[in-house]
């Protein structure tokens, strides 16, 4: 199992991934508090990768090192949230997508001004079944855009998407976040 927060860290099994993210250092590093080159484990990482804003680096020496693995991984994570995004109106394409290839539901796209995850256009629109796959999948109810802190649960109850805003605050989405 692979993580779908840094897309690095290999797992056996759930069980081994939720310890190391429980008890381990797995969950600094991928938060970013960790170099990404494998072989350094250097706290205070603060060189980000500018496509995926994900991968973080100690210094300019070890993104060099891992330039030529990390931009294959990064240009492949960009089309896979680029396609995501692109099927948020289509439940058969976003189901594909989720189940077949571990896709970060969560990401936003670069370049999108307005920073909206796949689960906010989704509520936006009205569409139940996307919105419920998304959950599924770990997508975060409560994540804001970062223009005006909407969230998916404040967008649906404006745009009166009643069946949205019941999914969503069934799956702990925070009725008073804007």
């Amino acid at each position: 199992m692979k993580c779908n927060g840094c897309y690095r860290a290999h797992f056996c099994d759930r069980i081994c991934f939720e310890k190391a993210w429980m008890y381990g250092s797995h969950k600094e590093w991928c938060e970013g508090k960790h170099c990404f080159l494998a072989s350094c484990d250097a706290a205070g990482a603060t060189l980000v990768c500018t496509i995926c804003q994900k991968a973080v680096y100690c210094n300019e020496g070890c993104q060099q090192q891992d330039i030529d693995f990390h931009q294959k991984q990064c240009n492949r994570w960009r089309e896979s949230i680029e396609k995501l995004h692109d099927a948020w109106a289509d439940a058969d394409r976003l189901k594909l997508l989720l189940c077949n290839k571990p896709i970060y539901p969560n990401a936003t796209l670069s370049g999108d001004a307005d920073n909206q995850t796949v689960l906010f256009k989704a509520a936006l629109n009205g569409h139940v079944e996307a919105v419920a796959l998304l959950l599924e999948h770990n997508a975060d109810p409560n994540k804001a855009t970062t223009n005006d802190g909407s969230t998916p649960v404040y967008i649906a109850t404006q745009e009166n998407h009643v069946e949205v805003v019941a999914l969503l605050l069934k799956h702990n989405a925070d009725p008073n976040k804007a």
